[in-house]
C-alpha cells in the first residue's frame, strides 16, 4: 500500500524534524518539509502535489486567507489541511470555505494526529470534535493570522498614532513598524491603514 505523501509547512525547525520522524515512523506516511511558504509552493510544483499538505498560518511570510486558498489551488489533485498552534473558528470557517480539508492543532498525540490525517487522506474534512463547540464567536488576532507583534503596531494605529510615534513607542525601527502596518493591511486584506483600523474595529480585534 503507497504511503500518504505529506508536506509539512513550519518555520521551526524542531517541530519539522519531530513530526517527520515521527510520522514517517508510523510506516503509513512520507513527509516532505518546507520551512516557508515561497518553499512550500516550490516542493507542490516539483512533486505536483502532495496526498495532504499540512500548513502553518505563522511563517516568515504572511500568510492569509488569499495565500491559503494558493496553496489549495496549488495542491487541487491533493488536501490541504491548517496545522497551527492558535487559530481561531473565524479563520479556520474561512479556510473550509476556499477548500481546506480541517485543522489539526498541534497539541494533538503522534496517534490521533496520524488518525486525523489518515481520516482528511480519505477525502474527508477534519475538525476537533470540540473546536466549534468551545471556540464559537471567539474572535481575536488569530482570525486574520496576525502575530503578537502586529497586533501591537495594529493596536497603535487604532489609536490613530503615525509610524513615527509608534517606532517611538513601542522602541522599533521604523522599517519593522513599515513592513508590520503592510502585513497587517494585507491580512486584513485591507487598501490602507485606515481601512485596515476599519475592518478591525468591526471585526472585534481593537
Amino acid at each position: 500500500m503507497k504511503n500518504t505523501s505529506i508536506l509539512l509547512v513550519d518555520d521551526h525547525q524542531l517541530i519539522l524534524e519531530l513530526i517527520s520522524e515521527s510520522l514517517e515512523a508510523t510506516k503509513a506516511f512520507s513527509v516532505t518539509c518546507a520551512a516557508s511558504l515561497e518553499q512550500a509552493i516550490q516542493e507542490i510544483t516539483e512533486k505536483d502535489n502532495f496526498d495532504i499538505v499540512m500548513l502553518d498560518i505563522v511563517l516568515p511570510e504572511a500568510v492569509g486567507l488569499q495565500e491559503v486558498k494558493k496553496i489549495v489551488d496549488l495542491n487541487a489533485n491533493g488536501r490541504v489541511v491548517i496545522f497551527s498552534g492558535t487559530v481561531s473558528e473565524t479563520f479556520v470557517q474561512n479556510c473550509l470555505d476556499v477548500g481546506v480539508s480541517g485543522f489539526i492543532p498541534k497539541t494533538f498525540s503522534v496517534d490521533a494526529l496520524s488518525s486525523a490525517l489518515k481520516f482528511i487522506a480519505t477525502g474527508q474534512k477534519f475538525v476537533p470534535a470540540n473546536f466549534f463547540t468551545f471556540g464559537g464567536g471567539r474572535i481575536g488576532k488569530d482570525s486574520y493570522g496576525i502575530g503578537g507583534g502586529e497586533f501591537e503596531v495594529l493596536k497603535k494605529l487604532a489609536e490613530g498614532l503615525s509610524n513615527k510615534d509608534i517606532t517611538n513607542i513601542l522602541s522599533l525601527p521604523e522599517t519593522t513598524v513599515k513592513m508590520r502596518v503592510r502585513s497587517i493591511c494585507h491580512k486584513l486584506g485591507a487598501e490602507n491603514r485606515t481601512q485596515a483600523v476599519l475592518i478591525a474595529q468591526k471585526s472585534g480585534l481593537v
